[in-house]
């Protein structure tokens, strides 16, 4: 009875100490990334899901990945967890600011650019120009969908003394999105 007593305790022993001994050999050295709740509410103006965690496993890896491919050179980036599930991550590459989203399953869904004028398309702003010639281009903002095949819709805020004005630019054609009188 001793002896299997004795048996069943070294077992029990040598286990703990192997699954103790697994945690501590993987070290891998990859970039790590950064998950700020805070920050991606300041750099969104938006607050994420209750649901959102500090801890990077609690992003899909697919989107992960997906991000990793698609911008290897980000810095700085921010995930959160969204009220429909879906994650977003905020980052800023070259003066660019980013929003990038994914589904549930980690699946792109759209993106997001903001930056000033002299990033626009030549085309787009010289078709704004003609157009809104007394205004001035205070924002642009770039989105990109899966429903239009990646071909991107610029929304633009003008301003002047009086206004401001929201112009969509998509395919080459232009028209006025939203319109605000500033108040006196």
């Amino acid at each position: 009875m001793v002896k299997i007593f004795n048996a069943v305790i070294a077992v029990l022993l040598f286990m703990l100490l192997c699954q103790y001994a697994l945690a501590q050999s993987f070290n891998i050295n990859k970039k790590v990334y950064r998950f700020s709740i805070r920050a991606a509410q300041d750099l969104a103006g938006e607050k994420p899901s209750p649901k959102a965690r500090q801890y990077l496993n609690s992003i899909n890896i697919r989107a992960v990945r997906d991000f990793m491919k698609r911008h290897a050179a980000a810095t700085n980036e921010f995930w959160a967890v969204m009220d429909n599930g879906g994650f977003k991550v905020n980052f800023i590459d070259g003066g660019i600011h980013y929003s990038v989203y994914y589904n549930k399953h980690g699946n792109w869904v759209n993106s997001l650019k903001m930056y000033a004028e002299d990033r626009l398309p030549r085309n787009v702003r010289h078709m704004v120009q003609r157009e809104y010639y007394h205004h001035t281009v205070a924002q642009i903002y770039e989105i990109e969908t899966i429903k239009n095949n990646s071909k991107p819709t610029y929304i633009i805020r003008l301003e002047d003394e009086h206004s401001f004005i929201f112009i969509r630019v998509q395919d080459s054609t232009m028209d006025i999105w939203k319109e605000f009188e500033k108040a006196e």
